[in-house]
């Protein structure tokens, strides 16, 4: 009787192992990588202008959802046509708002977006107003994907600099797991909420771009159970050389980003924090714990690859373990997704995985939200509202009284 094949991915971890230690060279002494921030002006505009986009391509954009705004409009979009109705977060730079177009004859009555709020003395004073700039060249120029949460317009203030963006929903996949029994996803559902994140990535990458901060909050969830990839402040051009110098939460960043012994930096830093995620995922736990504010333990942990509690996975298999050790591999030269993603694809955690259904959106999501009303009644307040004196160019709309946040009132400021 003839051999049984051994499976492709066994050869491939082996071949990438065999390969390691036969042209790894040995490490040099550690350099901590140091950060150069460039300053760019913020400029202090007057209520409502209009910060510069680049040239939008030519025709309309093709619309998936029935969330996602009518846009471009026939009627020029301005920062006086919206008005706030929610607060959905907070954050260090600012908060993001749900915001509607105001009832008037223009052509996009009743649609909701999302409206990202940062204030403009918190860029200055910390040095990061270049990744506003950075953030709006970005999504401006990149082509429309559905895995990737796109820019609508950008205005100012005199306090504020305002981001109109598509509104994907309220669920981000770090809410998503958490709907799961015991925190984490069935070896059914992790290989289709992956496969929405490699979509995603592989288009930012094929145009030039490393996302640097990618992590479950920064993943949403739209109102089809589709994932799409959000929050471009810290994404890096990959042909900047000298650039590199802010990355997002520690805990899903790889050795090179603070060693620079480790390597080059590159879009592989994404699939280091992708393989942290799935680990997140599968097991309910974080891969690298931030153990109060040790940054060189969990450094320390992250140069070791000594994933979370190495606790085995409840709902996880063999071939999402396999997966996981591919993604974090410490050496961004044998790390999987360097080569592109089709030796991502290949992997047998992806048999039941049909990427052109995938990719067109025809396969039916683990989980599906269901559509929100746009009228936004249905929307509850995850925050107190903002107080109008912060954003004076965006109008505010009280919610309900049975909408409103019951809870200690921290002002944005």
């Amino acid at each position: 009787m003839a051999g049984k094949q051994a499976k492709p991915t066994e050869s491939r971890a082996a071949t990438r192992k065999r390969t390691r230690e036969d042209q790894e060279p040995s490490k040099p002494s550690k350099k901590t990588r140091t950060n150069k921030q460039t300053d760019s002006e913020v400029t202090q505009g007057s209520s409502g202008d209009k910060l510069p986009l680049a040239q939008k391509p030519s025709g309309e954009r093709p619309l998936t959802r029935a969330l996602r705004p009518r846009y471009p409009p026939k009627k020029e979009l301005k920062l006086s046509d919206l008005e706030g109705v929610r607060t959905l977060g907070e954050g260090g730079f600012g908060a993001v708002c749900l915001a509607r177009v105001k009832d008037s004859k223009s052509d996009g009555d009743g649609t909701v977006v999302a409206v990202k709020v940062q204030q403009k003395k918190t860029l200055l004073l910390t040095h990061h107003q270049r990744n506003i700039l950075g953030e709006r060249k970005f999504l401006s120029n990149l082509p429309w994907s559905p895995f990737v949460a796109g820019i609508l317009d950008l205005f100012q203030d005199t306090k504020n600099v305002y981001y109109v963006l598509e509104f994907m929903g309220l669920n981000t996949l770090h809410s998503e797991r958490h709907r799961r029994p015991g925190h984490c996803f069935t070896d059914e559902e992790g290989p289709f909420y992956l496969a929405n994140i490699v979509l995603g990535l592989e288009h930012l990458h094929k145009h030039g771009l490393a996302h640097c901060d990618l992590k479950p909050n920064n993943i949403l969830v739209g109102d089809d159970g589709y994932l799409t990839i959000a929050d471009l402040g810290l994404a890096k051009d990959v042909s900047w050389k000298t650039e590199w110098d802010s990355f997002g939460s520690p805990e899903y960043m790889p050795p090179e980003t603070f060693d620079e012994s480790y390597g080059l930096l590159d879009t592989t830093l994404d699939w280091w924090s992708v393989g942290c995620i799935v680990y997140e995922m599968m097991s309910g736990e974080r891969a690298f714990q931030d153990f109060f504010g040790r940054t060189d333990e969990l450094h320390r942990r992250i140069c070791e690859k000594r994933l979370g509690s190495n606790k085995p996975f409840t709902n996880g298999s063999g071939d999402a373990h396999e997966i996981i050790d591919g993604f974090i591999e410490v050496n961004p030269r044998f790390r999987l997704g360097v080569n592109g993603t089709a030796e991502i694809k290949r992997y047998s955690w992806f048999k039941n995985i049909n990427w052109t259904d995938i990719e067109a959106r025809t396969v039916e999501a683990p989980y599906v939200p269901g559509m929100l009303s746009t009228s936004t009644k249905a929307i509850p307040q995850f925050e107190h509202m903002l107080k109008q004196e912060f954003v004076p160019g965006l109008a505010l709309v009280e919610p309900p009284t049975a909408l409103k946040f019951i809870g200690k009132d921290i002002p944005f400021r």
